[in-house]
Order: C-alpha cells, then structure tokens, then sequence
C-alpha cells in the first residue's frame, strides 16, 4: 500500500460567473452527438445508403460489450476515487477486466 496516496479535494462550488453551467452544456452536448450519430448510421443502413463490415446488431451488441467491460470502470473510477494515475497498474485495471471477461461475453 506504499504506493496509493491520498488526495484531499474540495468540493466544486458554482460561483456566479463561473463556468459550471458551460462543462454541463458541453458533456450534454457530447451526448447527445453520439447519440444522433448513432441513429444516423442505423437509418443510413436501413436505406441502404451505406455498407457495415459488420452487422448492425453485431455492431450494436459489440458497443454494449466495450461500453460495459472498457469504458464503465474508467468513469466509476474517475468519478468516485481520487487515484493518482502515476501507476501502471491502476491504470491496466480495466484493460485487464475487459480482456478477462471479452472471450466470456460471446
């Protein structure tokens, strides 16, 4: 345990003038351009206006997995802990989660 180290934070308080209300515009922003790029491609495909390599619902099962094994431990942790990232193997934590449970998943 000589390696983790604590940090103490304080709390984020929104000023009046501050730029709060901006970082929550642009991660809904973020949102909601995945979000109409996604059902974009899905209409596309339907019309047959574009070609997949794979599978619509392939694909679609393929997001979910990565989204779940990959990219939902990297925001738990960011989002909960403070975990100074310096090292390596905090940061191979969800790497080796997802290829544990990837060949599982199929």
């Amino acid at each position: 345990m000589g390696n983790l180290q604590v940090i103490k934070t304080e709390p984020v308080i929104c000023k009046a003038g501050g730029d709060c209300m901006s970082k929550f515009i642009y991660s809904f922003g973020i949102i909601l351009f995945g979000l109409s790029l996604g059902y974009m491609i899905q209409i596309m495909v339907r019309r047959e206006r574009i070609r997949l390599p794979i599978d619509i619902d392939a694909l679609r099962i393929l997001l979910q997995r990565m989204a779940l094994l990959l990219l939902n431990p990297v925001a738990v942790v960011g989002a909960i802990w403070v975990v100074s990232l310096k090292n390596a193997t905090l940061v191979a934590l969800p790497l080796s989660d997802f290829l544990h449970f990837w060949p599982a998943a199929r």
